[in-house]
């Protein structure tokens, strides 16, 4: 499979990448792509019965719709999508221009009558962030107090400036913004020891698990890297995993498999799926039968109907949808099965300037209570480079005082490659001023695979 399928859904399911199973050097091929280069999980022969067979050559500026097997002009796709109760937009979490993209589709939609509520991934379905949410829609915060509030760093772990499109027009328009996801500890808990992981608090609002959709587990396996399970096939379910009464997986919640294998962080990546698809029908159930939703998630979650959009499908099998793929491609084009989503974007790579600043260290508040954040680690890169060592401390940024690792993430997402600031370092009893130039070392990398609360690069 490629880089670029691996890195979308090690995003979509970052709480987990610590307890990850070793992968095998190549996927297994599933019959009909070529012998050589690693397979793309968006060619593998997925999808429904009914959805439409067949692939499309994708590339940078196109749009087309899958079900009416034709190519459309950008201006045309508000249009397509507008009688859909619910839209899914499935991005990559690096790419600004994604955001971009779904936040034009936004503007549009949002001048069809009617309400309409922008539903996020990114945000976790906890106490306050709800309440913080609503105060920046209705315009009572600035974007720094909300992502403070929000704790967008511990909650995501991407830059924020990323996401700025969504936020800034969904201000704008005054449109109502729906947290979806599931709480982080939840999450990681479930993909480390399964569902008899959690206490009985934990399980109490939860919805049912359904690990049985077909082909989801297939897919699953194909973007870790593990190659397609048995059973894969258009509208075939996966062999393998067996679904108790209620929806269940034994691999999952039954003792069968052992903690942080692929049926737990499977039942974590449904888990997720489950949570969001219960968020999003909840809502416009309150909001009325006319209210409509934009659904912003990463293209794991929603690729072949497979995730979020099926359980919604299942659960609420009258609420009209529609899954719009953004989808990277190179100017010679991408091959692109038809039934990965109703619609598919092709987007180019995201230029330099757009691209996460790559860092190389992991960071954690200190201890003493002291202003500053620790560095706890580091790998090759900038940092390391000028002199910075695991243990120092990070007190001031070009002579401003760093009081925690919020105020120097947002601090540091203000520069771009090329510049030099200064990083104010205590070691014991020394002071540094080190001098870090943010130059891409092999290269520019796309952003960060594995975002957390302290991980830099700063930037799914």
């Amino acid at each position: 499979m490629s880089s670029s399928q691996r890195w979308v859904l090690a995003a979509a399911i970052w709480a987990l990448a610590s307890c990850a199973p070793a992968r095998d050097a190549r996927p297994a091929r599933p019959p009909g792509l070529p012998n050589e280069g690693p397979a793309d999980p968006l060619r593998l022969p997925l999808g429904s019965p009914s959805a439409p067979a067949g692939e499309v050559t994708l590339r940078p500026g196109a749009v087309f719709d899958t079900r009416a097997g034709e190519a459309i002009p950008w201006a045309e796709l508000p249009r397509r999508i507008s009688s859909a109760r619910v839209v899914f937009v499935g991005e990559r979490h690096d790419h600004l221009a994604h955001r971009q993209a779904a936040a034009r589709l936004l503007d549009s939609l949002a001048q069809v009558p009617g309400p309409l509520l922008v539903g996020l991934e990114m945000l976790e379905r906890r106490a306050g962030v709800q309440t913080v949410l609503d105060a920046y829609s209705r315009g009572e915060l600035d974007e720094r107090r909300f992502a403070a509030q929000v704790s967008w760093y511990s909650q995501w772990g991407y830059d924020f400036r990323l996401y700025r499109p969504i936020f800034e027009k969904a201000k704008i328009r005054r449109l109502p913004l729906v947290a979806l996801n599931v709480e982080r500890a939840v999450v990681r808990k479930v993909g480390r020891g399964g569902l008899e992981a959690l206490s009985e608090k934990e399980r109490a609002g939860l919805p049912l698990l359904r690990l049985e959709v077909p082909n989801h587990r297939a897919l699953f396996d194909a973007l870790l890297g593990r190659g397609p399970g048995p059973g894969l096939g258009r509208g075939a379910p996966r062999g393998g995993d067996r679904a108790e009464p209620g929806g269940s997986p034994v691999g999952a919640s039954g003792g069968r498999a052992h903690p942080g294998t692929p049926a737990h962080l499977f039942a974590a990546q449904v888990l997720r799926d489950e949570v969001m698809a219960q968020g999003i029908a909840r809502r416009l159930e309150v909001a009325g039968p006319k209210a409509r939703m934009l659904v912003i998630a990463g293209g794991g979650h929603l690729y072949f109907g497979t995730g979020t959009n099926a359980r919604l499908r299942l659960s609420q099998p009258d609420l009209a949808q529609a899954t719009v793929l953004f989808l990277p491609a190179p100017a010679e084009g991408r091959r692109v099965s038809r039934a990965a989503g109703d619609f598919l974007v092709g987007t180019s790579s995201p230029a330099l300037a757009e691209r996460a600043l790559s860092l190389g260290i992991v960071l954690a508040e200190r201890s003493d209570g002291k202003p500053g954040v620790l560095v706890e680690r580091l790998r090759p890169g900038p940092v390391q480079a000028a002199g910075i060592r695991a243990g120092d401390f990070i007190v001031a940024l070009d002579g401003d005082a760093t009081s925690n690792v919020f105020a120097f993430r947002w601090a540091m997402e203000q520069r771009s490659w090329g510049e030099r600031p200064v990083f104010t370092v205590e070691r014991g009893e020394e002071r540094l001023d080190l001098v870090v130039h943010l130059k891409p070392e092999r290269g520019p990398r796309p952003g960060p695979r594995r975002p957390s609360t302290a991980l830099v690069p700063i930037g799914p």
